[in-house]
């Protein structure tokens, strides 16, 4: 078992992203450098460690049958897709995350390999452009007249991803044009030729 613990090893080490392996009982087996980086541990201390131990102590008894009801069944999963998830580094400050599990035997033991992404730095940008966005909207609903951003896909369909209030709960139609009535986001709408049906 040694010398395959230490090739998996190796390999977790190699991963681009923070990599737990973990065994049955949530008990921290093994710690990828990025994940020790991620978390602030060093690998002794993940390594003595329960997983449960790094997630918030808000969803911790959530967390913990979510572990155990994966272990009844195991198979590769990204955990709450489209959520937001939050891991908690060494002092207590929590941080975003992205975590799939992928089930792993060595030498006859069932762990789990989790795969930990920090993505506190895309959560950043992600702020950064909605704040964007949100001022963009505040000021074009101060412009007299109509302001929106148009545009149109290689295979004819076009849309209009921002437009001021001044075009909420209008439907404009022109030689190759249409604007179809939505607040504020409005639905992609078929390009439409002189002569053609509007969709």
């Amino acid at each position: 078992m040694g010398n395959l613990l230490l090739t998996t090893s190796l390999v977790l080490d190699a991963a681009p992203d923070g990599m737990l392996m973990v065994a049955a009982d949530g008990t921290i087996r093994f710690a990828n450098w990025i994940a020790m980086a991620s978390f602030g541990y060093t690998r002794d201390e993940l390594s003595s460690m329960n997983v449960d131990a790094l997630v918030p102590e808000s969803v911790r008894d959530r967390h913990l049958c979510l572990r155990e009801a994966y272990m009844k069944d195991p198979k590769e999963r990204a955990v709450a897709n489209n959520s937001r998830l939050n891991a908690i580094r060494k002092g207590g400050v929590e941080f975003p995350i992205e975590i799939s599990w992928c089930p792993f035997v060595l030498s006859g033991e069932s762990l789990v390999i989790a795969s930990i992404k920090d993505i506190s730095e895309r959560k950043k940008i992600e702020d950064q452009l909605k704040a964007s966005h949100d001022l963009l909207y505040e000021l074009s609903d101060q412009v007299t007249g109509i302001l929106y951003q148009f545009k149109l896909s290689v295979n004819g369909v076009f849309s209009v991803p921002f437009a001021s209030r001044g075009l909420i709960g209008m439907r404009h139609r022109h030689d190759g044009e249409c604007i179809c009535r939505r607040p504020r986001k409005i639905p992609a709408c078929r390009y439409e030729r002189r002569g053609d049906q509007a969709h």
